[in-house]
């Protein structure tokens, strides 16, 4: 079983500065299996996306495809 969690970020662009976003982690019993970085700012939307991931046992491999898809649809 996955299970999906959202991670707050403290990060760093040349464009923005120092700036908190949140990530998304998919871990199973043997540890972390997945892993996105920077997704969105707003914790709302991602905890949202965890919620779907969770729901949905969705395979880690497609996380990155997952995230953009949800993107795209915000």
């Amino acid at each position: 079983r996955y299970v999906y969690t959202a991670v707050k970020q403290s990060l760093h662009s040349e464009e923005l500065g120092e700036y908190q976003s949140y990530g998304i982690r998919a871990t199973m019993e043997s540890g972390e299996v997945g892993f996105v970085s920077d997704v969105s700012p707003e914790p709302d939307f991602v905890e949202r996306l965890c919620t779907l991931c969770n729901e949905n046992q969705l395979d880690p491999e497609q996380l990155p495809e997952i995230v953009e898809d949800f993107l795209a649809l915000a």
